[in-house]
């Protein structure tokens, strides 16, 4: 069902869409590390806070991950910031840009499947043959890669470029080294003299053959 909601309003007792275990926090004497008053929870498996100074983080709920993601939108005038330690999923980056349009006022859009009950194989008639031997039923499947979206294009590349299992280095948008030798492993030395725009077609080629057909 494909609902609109408020995000966490400015009480920030509201639930973060699709998140759980949501709980509301406040500090009596706020601090740079607990400024007032904020939001936790767990999305898709990772666990998120978002502080009402407009700043918030995402990681994984393990203790002593590998990652995570900062970010802080000063109000809804300005870009937010964003910075990364470690080599967060593809998946991060897009629970991340949500997080963020929350804290920016706007409405999200939450579509959530219903679940369906567990049904029986189709019994099949001569007006629903058996496949022949060898041939199997295409099934259209989405690649993940197709939704990956930076802020900018250098962040686009970067993320896709995670997704690729490479390492490219922060997620800043900024084209160094790092990540220049991670699109040479994922295409071939020619990438070097790509333009952004035709480097981030060719690694989302790359991860989705099907969709580049």
């Amino acid at each position: 069902m494909a609902d609109t909601a408020p995000c966490v309003a400015s009480t920030f007792d509201t639930p973060f869409p699709g998140a759980i275990d949501v709980v509301t926090r406040h500090a009596d004497v706020p601090s740079p590390q607990f400024p007032g008053l904020w939001q936790e929870g767990t999305i898709k498996g990772f666990l998120y806070a978002m502080y009402a100074n407009g700043e918030g983080y995402l990681k994984p709920s393990r203790e002593r991950a590998g990652w995570q993601i900062t970010f802080a939108c000063p109000d809804e005038t300005q870009e937010c910031a964003t910075s990364t330690d470690g080599s967060p999923p593809a998946e991060a980056f897009l629970i991340t840009n949500r997080l963020r349009s929350c804290l920016r006022g706007e409405v999200l859009t939450v579509s959530e499947p219903e679940p369906e009950p567990p049904q029986a194989p189709p019994a099949f008639s001569s007006a629903n043959p058996e496949p022949a031997s060898g041939t199997e039923a295409e099934s259209p499947s989405l690649c993940s890669a197709e939704e990956i979206q930076g802020e900018t294009e250098g962040m686009t590349l970067q993320m896709l470029l995670v997704e690729a299992g490479t390492d490219p280095g922060p997620i800043d948008g900024l084209i160094g080294i790092k990540t220049r030798r991670a699109l040479n492993e994922v295409l071939d030395s020619a990438a070097d003299e790509m333009p952004l725009t035709n480097a981030i077609h060719a690694v989302r080629s790359a991860l989705c053959p099907k969709a580049a057909e």
